[in-house]
């Protein structure tokens, strides 16, 4: 992080974040001494895909600069109009904030970027998704990239942004979408040997669709009685909301968390999970990313995810640094489709290489209840459970 921009891919849940927060902030500290007192123009910028995100890494940073003259500010959107129309003005040295919300605010100038001399791109692969990519790329051009720091005068200001990204997986168009923005070849990466390996026991199971809500109910049954959390994942906000309903009818407490849901709600459901008032979480990839919490012990894939990715970083929310033991990923399978993913996660499991990183063809109707036909899965196991140590 020493001026170079600069790809950030590692594991989930080991922490990329203080890998380029504490390189940033100890910039910023240096370069606010040289710096003119600008209001509504930060030395630093964090941007993510997700308000949820964007409020986690607020407060680790908030939480690191608190006796270090550093203005942190967490920008997220629900209250866009109200800024635009009575901004703030404050002495900001480095934002957080969504991108929805930052796009906007610089676009109508309340936040300059023209002081900018480092911003991350955190979840780079879900701001790199064609529904943020043009926008994305219109906001990057507004940054002036390309640091250089004067290495025979540290008390002038570097010229420039060093710009990083951070993020489990990364995207294969990647250089393409930047290769307009900045010098491609200029970007050094830095990755970690365990990247895309999933570090916990893994359990696929074979169910019908049908018979998924008992299927749910049997699982949930002792983690409920030994009082562990469980995050249950769902491809749809529709789905999430029928399993949170199913399971409060069955008297088995959860919250949910999904897009349908306004901001406010969503970190006050979370909070109680988090805090431990209610175990079990109903979300869906919109929980995928940015939860970080040590307490959570077992993940299912109520639905498996439609992207290799997106399976990753749903795994990445259990086995985290300084995690509870035992943690565990289960997986219900009910599709040939998902059949034929699960033994391409197994061949690189057991050859403990990366999983591969593909999309998953839209299921069709045709595919649900065709698990019997699979000649590769042995006709007499009905569940696979495939570990790497931790």
């Amino acid at each position: 992080m020493n001026g170079a921009n600069t790809v950030i891919a590692a594991e989930t849940g080991c922490g990329k974040t203080l890998t380029y927060l504490l390189p940033m902030i100890d910039k910023v500290l240096r370069w606010k001494e040289m710096a003119e007192i600008q209001y509504n123009s930060p030395l630093g910028l964090i941007v993510t895909p997700t308000r949820e995100l964007a409020f986690q890494i607020g407060l680790e940073a908030k939480k690191i600069c608190q006796y270090l003259n550093i203005h942190v500010k967490t920008i997220t959107g629900g209250k866009t109009r109200k800024m635009l129309l009575d901004p703030s003005v404050d002495k900001v040295d480095i934002i957080i904030a969504s991108f929805g919300v930052i796009s906007k605010l610089t676009t109508h100038n309340i936040y300059k970027l023209d002081m900018i001399k480092s911003i991350v791109l955190d979840e780079a692969d879900a701001l790199f998704h064609e529904t943020f990519e043009e926008k994305l790329q219109v906001f990057l051009k507004r940054v002036p990239l390309g640091f250089a720091q004067n290495v025979h005068d540290n008390t002038q200001l570097p010229i420039g942004a060093q710009f990083a990204l951070a993020s489990a997986t990364m995207p294969s168009r990647m250089s393409e979408i930047l290769r307009n923005i900045i010098d491609v070849q200029s970007l050094v990466h830095v990755t970690s040997d365990k990247l895309h390996h999933i570090l916990v026991p893994q359990k696929f199971m074979r169910v019908g669709p049908d018979d998924k809500p008992t299927e749910l109910l049997k699982y949930l049954k002792p983690k409920v009685a030994n009082r562990e959390q469980v995050i249950i994942f769902n491809n749809t906000n529709s789905t999430c909301n029928w399993v949170n309903m199913f399971l409060n009818k069955c008297n088995i407490e959860t919250v949910r968390l999904n897009g349908d849901m306004p901001l406010y709600e969503r970190q006050n459901k979370y909070a109680s999970f988090k805090g431990g008032r209610c175990r079990i979480l109903c979300t869906t990839n919109a929980g995928s990313r940015g939860l970080d919490t040590v307490a959570i012990r077992h993940v299912l894939n109520y639905d498996f995810p439609n992207a290799t990715a997106d399976y990753i970083h749903r795994c990445g929310r259990t086995g985290r640094v300084g995690s509870v033991k035992d943690c565990r990923v289960t997986n219900f399978i009910s599709t040939q489709t998902e059949i034929n993913v699960v033994q391409k996660i197994e061949r690189a499991i057991r050859k403990m290489k990366p999983i591969p990183i593909f999309e998953i063809r839209e299921t069709k109707e045709d595919d649900n209840l065709e698990l019997l036909e699979s000649q590769n899965i042995d006709e007499n196991d009905q569940q696979q459970e495939f570990s790497i140590p931790y």
